[in-house]
């Protein structure tokens, strides 16, 4: 039977539970972009300000992530089985993306669309001293000729430099692992439960 109340007393708890230093505000929002559970040290404004936002990025994102899933091509279990029931359709299911992670000038978003239709937002941002969207490219080592060119203060900013992009990039790693775990944990309690057409407007 298909549950029809959700209990954000519960949710809220279990976001709670799981925010910290690497994912320190969690939201859970109504296909329509309300705040539905939360839990973060940022106040109610500011809450509604994110929840805002993670709805608009995603209405935005959302026909990339579908053209996307359509055009990856079919799995070798796929191709295997010559079964071709509405194959198009298949496909884009087996492949269906749900999840956009997005590196903001001061921080990072992760939003993922659950199975019964509710939008997680997990957030790790701050106020004070943003910092610019972090570039890839900083990772690249070196070219050796800057060695041994007299300039040692050069080398170690440019050690320095490479040590804090690493840093960097193992904090993005670190937060989309822990809000994967979370979203999946939430995929999985949430099972049965069903929006009404009625309850979309929520």
């Amino acid at each position: 039977m298909k549950q029809t109340m959700l209990l954000t007393k519960n949710l809220t708890e279990f976001l709670s539970q799981n925010t910290g230093p690497v994912i320190p505000t969690m939201l859970l929002l109504s296909p329509a972009g309300k705040l539905l559970a939360s839990s973060s040290p940022l106040p109610a404004s500011r809450l509604r300000t994110q929840a805002t936002l993670a709805y608009s990025l995603w209405t935005i994102y959302l026909p990339s992530i579908s053209s996307i899933s359509a055009a990856l091509p079919p799995t070798t279990a796929e191709v295997s089985s010559f079964e071709i029931d509405s194959s198009s359709h298949h496909t884009a299911a087996q492949h269906q993306l749900s999840t956009i992670t997005i590196q903001l000038t001061n921080g990072l978003m992760m939003i993922r669309a659950l199975d019964c239709d509710l939008l997680y937002v997990a957030l790790n941002i701050s106020d004070i001293n943003p910092s610019p969207p972090i570039s890839l490219s900083v990772v690249q080592t070196p070219p050796t000729s800057s060695r041994g060119d007299g300039s040692g203060c050069d080398s170690v900013n440019d050690i320095e430099g490479l040590a804090n992009s690493d840093g960097q990039i193992s904090d993005i790693v670190e937060f989309k692992k822990l809000s994967d775990d979370v979203g999946r944990w939430l995929d999985q309690q949430l099972a049965g439960f069903a929006l009404y057409k009625g309850d979309g407007r929520l």
